[in-house]
């Protein structure tokens, strides 16, 4: 109980395992730059003169759609304290499944007039119902649905009663379907007949509803009452460019080109209408749409470059553990040390994004008595997995992160997305990496590689990416995290590996792999040695023949595994005088009892 009760969250606490709902009294701290973002998006709707497309990109699980919730909520609450200002509608519209140009106009019009509908005067709803109503004609719906739709969306309260009589049949849909109205009809039914009659033989493709929609938005626009300002969100995005199943593919890459490539085409055939003035558009995508889009603005007859107003880039958030530790915590200025390190761990798991450090931070929870608390230690210490990831992380973030990453982002040098990038890719490879039983300095230098790389890590040059790995891996050797084996080979210290294989299953074998292979190499090195000193031995040999150098060499090798071997101290003394790497080399290693006072080794 005593561990359980260490760390008591606030007696509000819930879980968050869907986005921030922005009128929320979940007193979360976003980071700076999101605050930035946020505030430069709500200027761009508020004082917007006619509309506008904005993009929104970001990597999965950075919150992307709460934060359009909240700026949404955010501009609504100023509009409402403008007496003079526009009354936002927000329209939200899901195109992760992938839609073409005239599904997305007809999905585009029945969700506006979903939301219009208590906003409109009777002209405009005239207009947006014969629309809507065009919509559902062009639905592979079964016979009942589409009744319960013209009934309820068209139909007037006079037209309902009994169904009977003659049948209208409906030849313009694929399946075969009918239902019958009365066969005496008064003023509003006959009113609805037609309309019903006039649709349903109408060919409602998207050029068809996009004339329709730039109507009632110019409409709406010259409209002397309430000022509307329809503010539509397609999100997900970048979902197409992830799940092939979708795209009749599992090829990842192929995925990936394939969905650019209907993005674009539905984009470029709605041009008019993202550009369309008294409307708002706001396109939520991943990096994948990001890249594509500063390729084509490259050009001079950009695409995207007349479509967008704006590109918003929402970062990963580096400090993610602390704001979720702020968040919940009850007391979250006691026992620092240990929730600190604990908020390290949560930043190397979730990688800068808000979705998984949730994730992560919900495995923690724990319930006694209706009460939650975060529990992360047993009889008294921290769980192995966060001591391992939560030191490594706070390792990276002093020699990889602040110290060069960071340091260059502030200085201009990197972009948010490049410095995300570089980040990221760095993190998913580097315990991978330190698994492996020895690697080295080129292995490091490969987590951010120099060749068939991504356009982001290229703009770091060559120099820089050797430079940096250089200065993780003279980090992480400081830090005791590894240690060199032998000249430019590396691997994990021993504390660590034993620390890691006490949560990862097979790090067992390993530690035992990597003895083996010292005490192998040892005694290669050993059995080197020993011709050395038979070759002394001889009695022709002399100092020319003797390969001293090789000698010496082996001995420091020998020295760097096991620095108390009396073979290569005893060889290295006969030598000492002889040679002055053997006496330099011997000060260092020489046995402490042997050595001057004051002197260390």
């Amino acid at each position: 109980m005593a561990d359980i009760m260490n760390y008591p969250l606030k007696n509000n606490f819930k879980y968050i395992q869907a986005p921030i709902e922005p009128d929320s009294d979940l007193r979360f701290e976003y980071s700076e730059q999101y605050e930035k973002e946020k505030q430069k998006l709500i200027n761009r709707i508020v004082h917007s003169e006619s509309g506008g497309c904005f993009l929104l990109t970001g990597y999965r699980g950075v919150g992307k759609t709460s934060f359009i919730d909240k700026v949404l909520h955010e501009a609504q609450k100023i509009e409402l304290e403008n007496n003079d200002g526009k009354h936002l509608i927000p329209i939200k519209i899901n195109v992760a499944k992938g839609l073409e140009e005239d599904e997305l106009m007809h999905q585009i019009i029945r969700r506006f007039y979903e939301e219009l509908q208590e906003e409109i005067d009777d002209n405009i709803r005239k207009m947006l119902s014969k629309a809507y109503l065009r919509t559902l004609f062009k639905m592979r719906i079964e016979a009942e649905t589409l009744k319960k739709h013209i009934l309820s969306k068209v139909v007037t309260s006079g037209a309902s009663g009994e169904i009977s009589g003659v049948c209208l049949p409906l030849p313009f849909l694929n399946v075969k379907v009918s239902f019958c109205i009365e066969k005496t009809r008064n003023s509003s039914q006959e009113k609805s007949y037609k309309a019903i009659n006039e649709a349903s033989y109408l060919d409602y493709d998207a050029k068809s509803a996009e004339t329709d929609f730039m109507n009632i938005v110019k409409t709406i626009s010259n409209s002397k009452k309430k000022k509307l300002l329809p503010v539509f969100v397609l999100d997900e995005l970048d979902k197409l460019t992830e799940e092939g199943k979708n795209l009749g593919t599992d090829d990842k890459e192929e995925t990936k080109k394939k969905a650019l490539a209907s993005i674009q085409h539905i984009l470029m055939n709605l041009k008019n209408v993202l550009s369309a003035p008294g409307v708002i558009f706001i396109i939520i995508a991943g990096i994948d749409f990001y890249d594509a889009v500063q390729k084509d603005m490259a050009r001079e007859d950009s695409l995207y470059q007349s479509i967008f107003s704006y590109h918003f880039y929402l970062g990963k958030d580096w400090n993610i553990g602390d704001r979720l530790i702020k968040c919940f915590l009850k007391n979250p200025e006691n026992d620092k040390e240990e929730l600190a390190l604990f908020s390290d761990y949560l930043e190397f798991n979730s990688k800068g994004t808000i979705r998984n450090a949730l994730y992560t931070f919900n495995r923690f929870v724990y319930w006694n008595d209706n009460r939650a608390y975060l529990k992360f230690k047993a009889n008294g210490k921290i769980y192995p997995e966060i001591e391992y990831y939560g030191s490594l992380n706070k390792a990276l973030k002093k020699y990889f992160i602040h110290k060069h990453i960071l340091d260059r982002s502030i200085k201009g040098y990197l972009t948010n997305l490049i410095k995300d990038h570089i980040i990221d890719i760095f993190y998913r490879k580097i315990d991978e990496k330190l698994d492996d039983t020895e690697f080295t300095e080129d292995a490091i230098q490969a987590l951010l590689p120099i060749k068939n790389t991504s356009e982001r890590i290229k703009i770091l040059g060559e120099d820089e990416r050797i430079e940096i790995c250089k200065k993780i891996i003279d980090g992480l050797t400081k830090e005791n995290w590894i240690t060199n084996t032998n000249n430019k080979t590396y691997s994990l210290t021993d504390e660590k590996l034993k620390l890691k294989s006490k949560f990862r299953k097979g790090l067992t074998s390993k530690i035992q792999e990597k003895k083996d292979k010292v005490k192998r190499k040892l005694e290669e090195l050993t059995n080197r040695l020993n011709g050395f000193i038979e070759e002394v031995k001889d009695p022709d040999a002399t100092d020319s023949t003797l390969d001293t150098f090789a000698t010496i060499n082996t001995i420091g090798k020998i020295l760097s595994i096991d620095p108390e071997n009396q073979l290569a101290l005893d060889t290295l003394e006969d030598l000492k005088d002889k040679d002055d790497n053997a006496a330099e080399l011997y000060e260092a290693y020489r046995p402490t009892n042997q050595q001057d006072d004051g002197r260390m080794t």
